[in-house]
């Protein structure tokens, strides 16, 4: 009986772990290349077109890969239905050496240096077509970047 109740507590707290999916989202996921070459460490966020939407966001591993998670909900979890502008950034900050460990002086911004295209990070300037997100369909998209 003892270890019956423990497992019961168990399963109670550990099932609260777990957070439900209240935002509605769905499953987003895709490919990116720069060049033709898939790009690791890729910002991508998709930026909702109407003004009450969530924001989506994730990062390229190794092979260029992505999946979408909305704030608020489990990682993965993919993004409300809507439509969205994809952007993406990459970039390198670059500190000034003088200042790092000194906590007398605020330091100035590092140096930010884009390793692709500025125009991508900027939903008003990006040529990269809308999306939309359809609960209950399959939202893979891919995306191919250039370098120039």
């Amino acid at each position: 009986m003892k270890y019956l109740f423990v497992f019961i507590v168990l399963s109670v707290i550990l099932s609260g772990c777990h957070r439900e999916n209240h935002l509605g989202t769905a499953i987003v996921k895709g490919n990116v290349k720069v060049d033709g070459q898939p790009a690791e460490g890729i910002d991508v966020i998709f930026v909702p077109v109407s003004a009450d939407g969530l924001a989506a966001y994730g990062q390229t591993d190794v092979n260029g890969d992505y999946l979408l998670t909305t704030a608020g909900t489990n990682i993965g979890d993919g993004a409300v239905p809507g439509e969205f502008i994809p952007t993406f950034t990459k970039v390198s900050l670059e500190y000034d050496q003088r200042f790092v460990g000194r906590l007398d002086v605020v330091p100035p911004p590092p140096k930010v240096t884009h390793l692709i295209p500025e125009k991508y990070s900027l939903k008003e300037k990006t040529d990269i077509p809308h999306v939309t997100v359809v609960r209950g369909k399959k939202n893979s998209f891919d995306f191919e970047l250039s370098s120039k």
